[in-house]
């Protein structure tokens, strides 16, 4: 029988399990740590990435003073520092609420009116062709519908809403200012908080344009002078009237004070037509004082809703013949 008194034994070394347990633990929560920091460092990095090109915007030395007709537009910033100058900027690199943005610092500028007629203004916002190309963006322009926009603390609204098809541009405001008066506008833009996906690195580059046209009064003092009126009565009978007197109750024309906004320095003469109900279309010769035979006439006719032109035909010294639709406004224009 063999003996095992001379073996040698072997004891399982003392471990303290608590200690390896907390060495574990503090070794997996620091990679933990480290990992998290790390997705956190490359979220920051991206986002970073993506919106930092949103601040860029056309910058022209040229705007800080330009005329259009007798309107003087002024961009500069102010004592208080509320205006960027002649660079107009969205807000933040990031979305923000229509709350924030509209407590974010304005572009301002300002509108005079120089001449000594009453003039009407748009102001629209069009994308920089110049700026586009010279940063070969022209397939990475950010939607209008993600930016917002509010003039003068306004409501806030999509510039895509703003979109005026005849213009192609973003009218962002209209009126009328008063001769040798000012107007002052804050432009505020910053990106809407909807703004999706496809916003991401995407650009916009614009520009401010204000373009201004004089409102025209009426210049006639009298009445035109009547020299014959063929008058089509709705049913289609004609009536052809030589003695003014007898037009009484079928046509009046008298001065109109009816404001007119023209591009040409050339005022016109003004008239408000008076066409009973039962006439229409009535062809009249009319007695204009310094109108030529080969002067150029422009008439155009206001029914209250647009101007458009109407048939004339200058027949000699002084004679000028007009189709008069209906009841309207006559504007009598000599080119130049």
């Amino acid at each position: 029988m063999a003996s095992f008194r001379n073996r040698k034994k072997y004891k399982k070394p003392d471990v303290d399990n608590n200690t390896q347990t907390f060495k574990l633990t503090k070794l997996v929560k620091r990679e933990l740590l480290l990992t998290a920091i790390s997705i956190f460092g490359v979220l920051l990095v991206s986002m970073g990435s993506a919106f930092s090109v949103f601040t860029s915007f056309s910058k022209s030395t040229n705007y800080n003073q330009v005329s259009v007709g007798n309107l003087n537009i002024t961009y500069s910033a102010t004592s208080s520092g509320t205006a960027y100058g002649d660079t107009l900027t969205l807000a933040s690199a990031y979305p923000m609420s229509d709350a924030d943005g509209g407590k974010s610092k304005p572009y301002r500028f300002t509108l005079t009116n120089s001449g000594t007629l009453s003039a009407s203004y748009t102001v629209a916002i069009k994308d920089d062709q110049d700026m586009i190309t010279s940063d070969k963006c022209s397939s990475k322009q950010m939607p209008k519908t993600a930016i917002k926009i509010s003039v003068d603390s306004g409501t806030a609204a999509l510039l895509s809403a703003k979109y005026n098809s005849t213009s192609q541009s973003y009218i962002i405001a209209t009126g009328t200012l008063a001769a040798g008066a000012t107007k002052t506008f804050d432009v505020r833009m910053w990106i809407s908080t909807t703004a999706g996906n496809d916003v991401l690195g995407t650009h916009f580059h614009g520009k401010l344009v204000v373009d201004g046209k004089e409102q025209h009064a009426a210049t006639a003092t009298t009445s035109l002078s009547i020299l014959q009126a063929d008058l089509k009565t709705v049913d289609g009978a004609s009536e052809t009237v030589i003695e003014p007197s007898l037009l009484e109750g079928k046509l009046q024309v008298t001065p109109s004070d009816q404001p007119m906004t023209i591009a040409t320095d050339l005022p016109p003469l003004l008239y408000d037509v008076v066409l009973s109900p039962t006439y229409q279309n009535a062809v009249v010769k009319f007695s204009v004082p310094d109108l030529h035979e080969n002067d150029s006439v422009t008439t155009t006719f206001y029914d209250g809703t647009t101007w458009i032109e109407i048939p004339s035909q200058v027949l000699g010294e002084n004679v000028l013949q007009v189709t008069l639709p209906k009841t309207g406004t006559l504007s009598i224009q000599k080119n130049e």
